[in-house]
């Protein structure tokens, strides 16, 4: 992506409490396109998703498109549908051993 919407593409994911690792000389311009890699849960990359459609500039509506585009593809996968069916009864899960182990 062009440089200054890996900026703005670290500051929304932070604001929607997720992150994106992009490289050191991104905040001087350094480089006019660089790479970036999105953290965050499901939710997080909504709003982000949400954010980035109403932006015009610096190709980020088209990133929002490729990215949602990404999602869907992904959330297709059945190991996918299969982790999202069961985090809750993990969740759950863990922390009653959690609770289990800090009892003892």
């Amino acid at each position: 992506v062009r440089t200054p919407a890996a900026n703005i593409l670290k500051q929304e994911m932070l604001a929607a409490g997720g992150d994106a690792v992009v490289p050191t000389g991104c905040i001087v311009n350094n480089d006019k396109y660089v790479d970036v890699l999105l953290l965050g849960t499901l939710k997080q990359y909504k709003l982000l998703l949400k954010k980035l459609e109403l932006m015009q500039y610096f190709g980020l509506k088209q990133v929002a498109q490729e990215l949602g585009a990404a999602i869907a593809a992904a959330l297709q996968k059945p190991l996918l549908q299969y982790i999202r069916q069961r985090q809750n009864g993990f969740l759950r899960f863990f922390a009653s051993k959690c609770k289990t182990f800090l009892a003892n």
